[in-house]
């Protein structure tokens, strides 16, 4: 296994008053527990509030569990912030927008050393843009001057210049048109199997998990509800909330 999540739980402390003194917690998450399997997909899906991104960012260690373990393959320790990358639902939000096109997907091959001189770093964020099917000649563009789609593979073209192994996709085509997300997910796939990537998917659309999902996770209120190879779930859901989103989608 690649990632293994045992027993994890979040609670955010909930604050009153001017003072903003102790109310109470609010339970994002209650004894979540899943693995991973290299080069596999898992699909985790829930409708807003179910704690989807409170796990992602766990995952990432952008927020500390309450309680519970988050255990990677020991190879991935000493690079962690390497291999593991993450692209958000927000591709705009995610995007200096001062910064030009080059240096937004240069700046991890500066960081980690990938690439060395200007001639260099242009050649290999070319590279990255063509992987994710842009033209070169946007190098000195700034975020504003493209569209929601476009935004979204420049993120994916910076996540892809640290050569990671794992990435967590977080409703990364929700704010998509219907006719891009059928493309961005072709383009995930596609990927996936060229540079042998490993997915944690998320989505409140169970829809568009069945196009990539190997493994499922379904979440409702903090807590899985089932769990699964994804083909056997959505041909035989046990649970009741699983049937009402497959009926939904």
């Amino acid at each position: 296994m690649i990632l293994e999540i045992r027993d994890v739980s979040k609670a955010y402390a909930v604050e009153k008053g001017m003072l903003r003194s102790a109310a109470g917690s609010v339970r994002a998450l209650d004894r979540v527990s899943l693995s991973v399997r290299e080069f596999s997909t898992m699909g985790i899906v829930g409708e807003s509030g179910s704690g989807k991104t409170t796990l992602a960012k766990i995952i990432m260690g952008l927020v500390e569990q309450s309680s519970g373990e988050v255990v990677f393959n020991p190879a991935f320790i000493r690079t962690f912030h390497k291999d593991v990358q993450i692209i958000f639902q927000n591709p705009f939000n995610s995007l200096d927008p001062k910064m030009r096109v080059v240096d937004l997907v240069g700046e991890p091959l500066v960081i980690h050393k990938l690439a060395r001189g200007r001639r260099q770093i242009k050649e290999r964020v070319a590279g990255l843009l063509e992987t994710v099917e842009l033209p070169a000649d946007i190098l000195s563009r700034y975020p504003h001057e493209f569209s929601g789609g476009q935004r979204q593979r420049i993120c994916i073209a910076r996540a892809l210049a640290c050569e990671p192994k794992f990435l967590v996709l977080d409703e990364p085509i929700s704010s998509l048109d219907l006719t891009i997300q059928a493309r961005m997910l072709d383009l995930f796939l596609d990927l996936k199997q060229r540079y042998k990537l490993t997915y944690v998917f998320i989505s409140h659309n169970l829809a568009v998990v069945k196009h990539i999902a190997d493994d499922l996770v379904v979440l409702h209120q903090g807590r899985v509800v089932e769990q699964g190879v994804a083909q056997d779930i959505f041909a035989r859901p046990a649970a009741d909330y699983t049937r009402l989103l497959l009926a939904a989608a």
